[in-house]
């Protein structure tokens, strides 16, 4: 049996190391995949939550158009009691392709971001909307204002208040939307800007 020789010896430290610098460049490697995917990740987050933000205040913009208490009304419908309450109505209908985009983004940042208290929001938007709906209908019923109750009268006020938003602060419904948007954009406006989080 013979000594090891000095080449013997490279040869095992050179295969050790080999075998190391395997080890390290895998390690690397996964590290950087990890990164990748987080990054990616965090891109798909911020694009929603972009395109969240984008999606209620386009829908905020157009309830505040669809609730304004100015309108006209062509002379020749002067005498037509429900022509106002038909047209606003078919321009909340007319809408509905934003309120599609803003239902679709929702469920897309349900499951991507999971914030509820954004999806609590975005059904304030929806509850706005079909508030407006609703009273729309029931202003119509009631073109007729003779012989009703007080109450009644009260629950035609109360709708016309809905119907036609002055944004103010006596106006529930304007404030619920708002505070809506101003709560989308505060709880994802740090995410769509890839803001770090606050601790």
């Amino acid at each position: 049996m013979s000594d090891p020789s000095i080449t013997d010896w490279i040869s095992a430290v050179t295969g050790v190391v080999g075998t190391a610098g395997l080890f390290v460049g895998f390690f690397f490697a996964w590290k950087q995949l990890a990164a990748w995917k987080h990054e990616a990740r965090e891109t798909k987050r911020a694009f929603i939550a972009e395109d969240l933000i984008v999606a209620a205040n386009n829908c905020s913009d157009s309830l505040k158009t669809l609730r304004s208490p100015i309108d006209t009304v062509p002379i020749e419908k002067i005498h037509d009691k429900n022509f106002a309450l038909q047209r606003r109505f078919d321009r909340v209908v007319a809408q509905n392709d934003l309120f599609r985009t803003l239902r679709q983004t929702q469920i897309k940042a349900s499951f991507v971001l999971q914030n509820s208290i954004v999806e609590k929001a975005v059904d304030e938007l929806f509850k706005v909307r079909n508030k407006v709906l609703s009273g729309i209908e029931l202003l119509a019923d009631y073109t007729d204002a003779t012989g009703l109750s007080q109450s009644e009268k009260d629950l035609i006020r109360d709708t016309r208040r809905d119907v036609f938003g002055s944004y103010g602060q006596i106006d529930a419904l304007g404030q619920m939307q708002l505070n809506a948007v101003q709560v989308i954009q505060e709880q994802l406006g740090p995410l769509a800007r890839f803001d770090p989080p606050q601790s």
